[in-house]
């Protein structure tokens, strides 16, 4: 009998380690790796690179400046009694030259404006200053 009890406790402890033992290493040609490395290399993907570019912003519904609609407006002149009131009168026209051009072509207002000054203000005669130049802008559009 107690060389039964014997065999019987070597057999269980034999049982209980073993598959202790066998579940955490595995075995390979070379070197042995523990169970839960091995696992995470063989089942892990490798990362997607694309996985971190950045994401495209949605197109909201909205208006934005359309700078291939617009155009140049011709050379204009503006006079005034100082240069203030002279950029102000050519700058006035060169608006309403472009607003004309944008609502005739797609029924918007101009956008973008931008003066470019041909010839400076200048005196022309006493108390009368002239300033010329012509405006390059967009035309208002919506991409709803």
């Amino acid at each position: 009998m107690r060389k039964s009890l014997i065999l019987v406790a070597v057999a269980a402890l034999s049982v209980a380690f073993i598959p202790a033992a066998s579940a955490g290493v595995l075995c390979g040609s070379t070197a042995m790796v523990p169970t839960a490395q091995a696992f995470l290399a063989t089942s892990t993907p490798a990362v997607q690179p694309d996985l971190f570019a950045p994401k495209p912003t949605p197109v909201r519904c909205g208006p934005y400046c359309d700078l291939l609609e617009g155009g140049t407006t011709p050379t204009e002149q503006g006079s005034g009694s100082s240069c203030t009131n002279a950029q102000a009168s050519l700058t006035s026209q060169l608006l309403d030259l472009a607003n004309s051009f944008c609502e005739t072509n797609n029924g918007t207002r101009s956008c973008s404006q931008t003066l470019t000054v041909t010839v400076a203000c200048h005196m022309t005669s006493p108390g009368v200053y002239q300033e010329n130049g012509y405006y390059t802008f967009g035309c208002r559009d919506t991409t709803c």
